[in-house]
């Protein structure tokens, strides 16, 4: 994404804001709003911000790529979607991935097999609200800390055996 004024780099990031319609936001709303967001093609010069509605239960969804997806309003409904292809996981395909598998590890950055390439990070405030944010991470080469990219926040929430990572091919 670029806009008139300059073209994006991995330091000047451009961002795109999304925010579903809220119970807050329209008042007397009947029915939940629904988002199957793919940023699966973004890279590291792109940041999506995205508020998901709060004032209903829908499913909303999100597939991450390379750019950083932030998320708030996330929900034990909601999912976060890898492509088993894009992020060279061997987790089958499948839903709820909440504990160490396949490629994805719920743990400290560089804690898992040098095969591991995403890393899930429940306890770090990562938008400085005081509040402690889930962070996804991508280890294109499973060496550690270093080399780790973020790739997506769930603002304000941890991930559990409830709303894990799902696995497309």
């Amino acid at each position: 994404m670029v806009d008139s004024y300059h073209t994006s780099t991995t330091t000047q990031q451009e961002a795109l804001w999304v925010r579903m319609n809220s119970g807050q936001d329209i008042v007397g709303a009947a029915a939940a709003a629904q988002l199957n967001l793919d940023t699966s093609q973004t890279t590291a010069r792109s940041i999506v911000n995205v508020s998901l509605d709060t004032g209903f239960a829908a499913v909303d969804t999100a597939k991450l790529g390379m750019g950083q997806t932030w998320i708030a309003g996330y929900a034990a409904v909601d999912n976060v979607v890898l492509s088993r292809s894009q992020f060279g996981l061997t987790a089958a395909i499948g839903n709820n991935y909440a504990a160490t598998t396949g490629g994805i590890v719920y743990g400290a950055l560089g804690s898992g097999a040098t095969t591991d390439r995403i890393y899930v990070v429940e306890t770090a405030d990562l938008d400085a609200s005081g509040v402690n944010d889930t962070g996804i991470y991508y280890d294109a080469d499973g060496s550690g800390a270093s080399a780790a990219v973020l790739i997506g926040v769930l603002r304000n929430v941890a991930l559990s055996g409830l709303n894990g990572i799902d696995v497309v091919a």
